[in-house]
């Protein structure tokens, strides 16, 4: 306790995760690659470190009701900058499609009509793409033998009726992410009298297409108007044909509300693993409200939302770029590493 103003410490009244003291910069860029190498420990892990946002349960509920045939909407598109959350968001649904018995972990509101069938998954990361985007995808899904002639000898289109029959009936969930990164350097690869990106163009149009025909299929792509400067750059008008596309028939959602007290519900649950009482935090409001009298002309309850991190600091970044997720945790990590106990 501070014997001046007899306000209660941080580390006094919270126990700080040790991911925060031990976490490097590389482990927080989170990649779709980590969904099949992980197991049902790491997937429960992922979850007991995770915060349901109002966007992630809008997306997870949706995509969980059309894996299960219970739903029209097929394809999502989560629209953020860079470092908002969108790959968190891709994962926290491969892993829930791969094992369902994770829904134990999460509220009967978003998990209520989702199948017990595991989904057959395929993910692509635009900055990792080997025998062009629908090879990788028919690799994953187990068809590469039948659509081989599609990538082997060069790239060829795949038509709707041609993913139609990749994809099946079964349950099968696809999710596209960091796609301009790829798509930029398809458009200098010739094919033809075009390009590789006019055959990305047309096949992406026809996987959408065929995704709201099967009845259990979901196709999740990042946006692409994010933050992608250089790729807008290259593509010019082409990158905005190929966003339209995938925005025509597509569910946008954000996957964290920056304008919301969401950020500081997602610190608590990634730096702490004990928060003090409610009764607990009123006193510390109400000591601190004694030496700083101008916060008593601010929002009593975005000062409540933001307990125990300093409610101004969602709203200290000098550009939205730093507001982003990815960028904001480590600041918060750093600052809470700070007050790690003595050995």
């Amino acid at each position: 306790m501070n014997s001046g103003y007899n306000i209660p410490l941080v580390k006094s009244l919270c126990d700080i995760s040790q991911d925060v003291f031990s976490m490097s910069r590389s482990e927080q860029v989170e990649h779709l690659s980590s969904i099949a190498s992980a197991d049902i420990t790491i997937a429960r892990a992922f979850y007991s470190r995770n915060h349901v946002t109002s966007g992630m349960s809008e997306f997870l509920r949706g995509a969980l009701k059309r894996l299960s045939g219970e739903s029209q909407q097929a394809v999502f598109e989560l629209r953020q900058a860079m470092g908002g959350g969108k790959t968190h968001n891709m994962i926290a649904l491969g892993l829930l499609a791969r094992f369902p018995e994770l829904k134990e972990l999460l509220p009967d509101a978003i998990t209520a009509e989702m199948g017990e069938e595991p989904a057959v998954i395929a993910t692509i990361n635009g900055r990792d793409v080997r025998n062009f985007i629908w090879g990788d995808i028919a690799e994953q899904l187990g068809q590469a033998d039948a659509f081989r002639d599609h990538w082997v000898n060069g790239p060829k289109e795949m038509s709707e009726g041609d993913w139609m029959r990749l994809i099946g009936e079964r349950p099968t969930l696809i999710m596209l992410d960091e796609l301009p990164t790829y798509l930029a350097i398809a458009h200098t690869k010739t094919v033809g009298e075009g390009t590789l990106l006019d055959l990305l163009k047309y096949s992406l149009a026809n996987l959408f297409s065929a995704a709201m025909k099967l009845k259990r299929c979901v196709v999740v792509v990042a946006s692409l108007d994010a933050a992608y400067d250089e790729a807008r750059r290259v593509l010019g008008g082409q990158l905005a044909d190929l966003q339209k596309e995938t925005s025509r028939g597509a569910k946008s959602i954000t996957p964290v509300d920056l304008n919301t007290g969401e950020i500081y519900d997602i610190l608590r649950k990634r730096l702490f693993t004990r928060l003090p009482a409610t009764r607990t935090g009123q006193k510390w409001r109400g000591s601190r409200r004694r030496i700083s009298p101008p916060m008593r002309r601010r929002s009593r309850a975005e000062r409540s939302r933001s307990r125990p991190s300093r409610w101004q600091m969602k709203s200290s970044a000098p550009i939205p770029s730093t507001q982003a997720t990815r960028t904001f945790c480590p600041c918060l990590r750093r600052t809470r590493s700070s007050v790690r106990p003595a050995a």
